[in-house]
């Protein structure tokens, strides 16, 4: 058999044989076509992730940024997360997404939870299936006429075992660290946020008194360009109503933090201030920011909560605090010159964050996709994000950051289970092609024989 024949067998066995195992392998698993995106989405659909009203909006949100709504019931969604906007308890209807808090068996609302159903709803255009005025009157509930801001009231937390406690939410994604028993009592930036943005998606900010609001953000400014979680602000700081000995907030040497910073940049933006250019300091704001970068021995890089951070908040809340950072520097217009800085970010989301672990096994790699609930935390869930959180935090506080630096493509990546799955059926089709190609020579050679045989056999003695 001359050899470009005997290649070109090869060759053509090669792909017929990957081909078609592809074809049947791909038509059972989808695996060979598995993208970062299409793990993410896949995962997302799963019903056990979608109990909670603020986890269904913040996939709602996942989704429509990702360009894949098309891949949920949107009316289902809708419904799932409006019809849990009140519970009747004794006859009392409590607005604004009740839930009960923790283990307990007190239903309390926060403002992030209203803030992101509110969010997705309006993405969705389906905002009008909210009780506005019952979202409104809570807002002005905790909105001080005196100063313009916002905290929040004390909820009587009431347990099984006969435990009381008093506790102000605000939902908002903090380390937890920070978290008081009543940290939101007072005027807060953080409160003050959440209710301004709930205002504006309300199209009800004419109810306060926008200039004493903007005032007191001002007020909350330290010399160091950042914001602080209230004026008084300082590592020393001992509230009266707290039983924390230092400030319940988790603050730098300023009494300042990336969070603050975030908040009350945000909440300028909303009311419209930021176009004033004497009202914050743009290049220290960014100075700021970036002094909250840490750059590991991996060329990765995320942020924590500020400079003075020693504890180690990378394991606890890295995931918004990637996303606090890259918003501030979009609030103040400062994002694109930032954006060689924020690559070893990105390249943490993507290399260090998102799980795509399997098992390698032969012939295809094991994805693990199942959510479970066990003591209270979620276990790693395949295609989403890591941390001390659920995954669908986890996964919407990275998709909006890799969103806002425009990387969003890298999603379209194969994922190393897709990879290795081609890499298998490539072994596997070479394999075959040599195993069949040294079957033809063979039979080939058995032919040639014969007729040798023959050919002796018929020769006259």
């Amino acid at each position: 058999m001359k050899l470009k024949y005997l290649a070109i067998s090869t060759f053509a066995i090669f792909l017929i044989s990957l081909l078609f195992s592809a074809s049947i392998i791909q038509a059972q698993t989808q695996i060979l076509t598995e993208t970062r995106k299409s793990a993410i989405v896949k995962a997302l659909t799963q019903k056990q992730l979608r109990k909670w009203a603020e986890f269904e909006a913040m996939i709602l949100i996942i989704f429509k940024i990702l360009d894949a709504l098309k891949e949920t019931n949107i009316t289902e969604a809708i419904v799932r997360i409006v019809s849990q906007q009140n519970v009747t308890i004794d006859n009392v209807t409590l607005w604004g997404w009740p839930a009960k808090f923790g283990e307990s068996l007190t239903y309390v609302t926060n403002p992030h939870r209203i803030n992101t159903c509110l969010t997705a709803l309006r993405l969705v255009n389906a905002l009008n299936q909210v009780n506005k005025e019952a979202l409104i009157e809570m807002a002005l509930s905790r909105y001080n006429e005196s100063d313009g801001a916002f905290h929040e009231p004390v909820f009587k937390i009431e347990y099984s075992d006969g435990r009381i406690e008093n506790r102000t939410i605000t939902g908002f994604p903090l380390e937890f660290y920070a978290i008081s028993d009543l940290a939101y009592a007072e005027s807060n930036i953080i409160s003050t946020f959440e209710w301004i943005s709930i205002l504006a998606q309300l199209n009800a900010l004419d109810k306060i008194n926008t200039t004493k609001t903007l005032e007191w953000i001002l007020s909350c400014k330290a010399e160091n360009g950042a914001f602080k979680p209230f004026p008084e602000s300082s590592p020393e700081y001992l509230p009266p109503w707290s039983s924390l000995r230092t400030n319940p907030f988790y603050v730098d040497r300023y009494g300042t933090g990336l969070a603050y910073t975030y908040a009350a940049i945000s909440t300028l933006k909303i009311l419209g201030y930021l176009k004033d250019n004497n009202a914050i300091n743009r290049e220290k704001i960014k100075e700021y920011v970036f002094s909250c970068l840490v750059v590991t021995t991996r060329d990765t890089a995320y942020f924590k909560a500020h400079p003075d951070d020693k504890r180690g908040t990378v394991g606890i809340g890295a995931r918004q605090y990637n996303y606090y950072a890259v918003k501030t520097l979009e609030c103040i217009g400062m994002l694109e010159e930032s954006m060689s800085e924020l690559i070893r970010v990105r390249k943490y989301l993507l290399e260090e964050y998102q799980n795509l672990y399997y098992r390698d096994s032969w012939l295809l790699p094991n994805r693990l996709w199942n959510a479970t609930w066990k003591e209270n935390t979620w276990a790693d869930v395949y295609g989403l994000f890591g941390g001390s959180f659920t995954p669908v935090q986890a996964t919407y506080y990275a998709v909006l950051t890799l969103n806002l630096t425009k990387s969003l493509h890298f999603l379209n990546q194969l994922t190393p289970a897709a990879l290795k799955a081609w890499y298998n059926l490539t072994i596997l089709s070479l394999v075959i092609s040599g195993i069949s190609v040294l079957g033809i020579l063979i039979y080939k050679e058995i032919l040639r024989k014969g007729k040798n045989e023959k050919a002796i056999i018929s020769m006259p003695l």
